[in-house]
């Protein structure tokens, strides 16, 4: 197929390749591409939906006092995409955005034309199913707000994803430490596995432990520094021990780091702050606008060597 792309390009007298031809061969694979499957991300996302859906109807049966919490408008769109990709053997509705590509002007904006009537049907056959979803859930109509989301997900229906995050208290009682300090395999140079941002989220972990137990951060009080030390360092062995993390995190973690923990005292240095106020920000405006994909789930931002990085610990 990609031979007889190519070959439909004319040999001009200029020798200035066929930039059309060129680019349709690039991109011959999306023609054998099956338009029915989504990219993993997004499939999750829409499994998901189903899921929660089959365990509410569960939920009703067996109690009528409990009643199922109320979907989100985002799953019931989801599943309004879902109830029409099974009418319409698998295909997705269509975004109806046209990437650039080297066209004449007229022929460019005619298609562009056909896919944004394509897309404003099956935006319109969506609709259809996720109006009995809302009712059926809410019992009322969709508002306008509800419709604008309802067409965001059909223009990124590729590109939905669903983040779904431990929380806090699963992550303190029993963290997944193990595949974060995976990361350690991925820094070739010896000397810099010391700064990776695992061995100092190790390292703030055994310096909470030091709180809890002792009801101050280690090294506020100067006199308690070396005492400070060898107790943060005690926590610190026991809580990779205890995470099943010891072997992976090997030489790369020490007391050097409990020495670090407790010399700085709890200090809150400006510059450091600064940057993580502003990644914290960021992704608070994601999680809100529902737009874009958030990190998961912890980050951890190393201010001694300028680096950083996200764990789903």
């Amino acid at each position: 197929f990609r031979q007889a792309v190519a070959a439909g390009a004319r040999q001009l007298a200029s020798n200035v390749p066929e930039l059309n031809f060129e680019e349709a061969e690039r991109e011959a694979y999306r023609a054998w591409a099956d338009p029915r499957e989504l990219p993993y991300e997004a499939q999750e996302a829409f499994d998901a939906s189903a899921a929660s859906a089959v365990a509410n109807r569960r939920g009703s049966d067996a109690s009528a006092a409990a009643e199922p919490p109320a979907p989100s408008t985002t799953t019931l769109a989801l599943r309004a995409v879902a109830a029409f990709r099974a009418a319409n053997g698998g295909l997705p509705p269509l975004c109806g955005s046209v990437p650039d590509m080297h066209a004449d002007t007229k022929s460019f904006v005619a298609l562009q034309q056909i896919y944004a009537e394509r897309a404003r049907l099956d935006l319109g056959a969506v609709a259809v199913h996720f109006d009995a979803l809302v009712r059926a859930a809410r019992g009322s109509a969709p508002t306008a707000d509800d419709g604008k989301l309802l067409e965001l997900v059909c223009k990124h229906v590729r590109d939905v994803r669903r983040v779904a995050t431990r929380s806090l208290a699963d992550e303190l009682a029993a963290p997944d430490l193990g595949e974060a300090a995976m990361t350690l395999f991925e820094v070739d140079d010896e000397s810099l596995k010391p700064q990776a941002p695992v061995c100092w989220y190790a390292a703030l972990r055994a310096a909470d432990r030091f709180f809890v137990k002792r009801g101050r951060w280690p090294g506020v009080v100067d006199a308690e520094l070396e005492a400070d030390t060898a107790a943060v360092a005690d926590e610190l062995r026991a809580f990779v021990s205890e995470a099943g993390a010891a072997d992976a995190f090997g030489d790369a973690l020490s007391e050097k780091h409990a020495a670090e923990i407790a010399r700085f005292g709890a200090a809150e240095l400006h510059a450091v702050a600064a940057v993580v106020g502003g990644v914290a920000s960021q992704e608070a405006v994601k999680v809100i606008a529902k737009q874009y994909t958030p990190v998961n789930h912890t980050y951890l931002f190393n201010g001694i060597a300028a680096t950083g990085a996200v764990f789903e610990v």
